[in-house]
Order: structure tokens, then sequence, then C-alpha cells
């Protein structure tokens, strides 16, 4: 059965940036994501900093050991790039 929704917020929700499962981020200073077709709100997202990004590529190599520093599949796509 298909859900209709007849109401929604003229604000939308802080949404959290998930780092190795956990939420990150700072949702108190959120980013504006704009619509660059008519410049209308589309979304606010937690500020991340250097510290996030880090987290995020750290748990990014333990996840896919095997992509780390260019092996595995992508290994010789990595080598012609």
């Amino acid at each position: 059965m298909a859900h209709i929704i007849t109401e929604c917020s003229a604000e939308p929700a802080v949404l959290s940036c998930i780092i190795n499962g956990a939420p990150a981020g700072n949702a108190q200073q959120p980013i504006n994501v704009i619509n660059p077709f008519d410049g209308s709100l589309l979304a606010k997202v937690a500020e991340c900093g250097q510290a996030d990004a880090k987290a995020a590529v750290d748990a990014a190599a333990k996840a896919f050991p095997e992509l780390t520093h260019g092996g595995g599949a992508l290994g010789p796509a990595a080598q012609v790039v």
C-alpha cells in the first residue's frame, strides 16, 4: 500500500555524517545544501572538519584493505592513472 505524505516541515532536519557507523560532524553549525535550479533549501548537513575527514579515510581503509595503496582489482588501473 502506498503512503501519502500530507504534511512536511518547511525547515529540513539536520542530516548527520556517518563515519564508521556512528554520527559525526557538528550538527550545531549545519551547512545548507541549496538547489542550484531554484535556490531553494534542499537539506542541512552537519559540518565536518579535518579530523572527521581523516576518520572517514581511516575507516574506509580499514573496511577495504584490499583497495589501500592501489592494490586489489584496481591496482592495474591505478598504475595507469
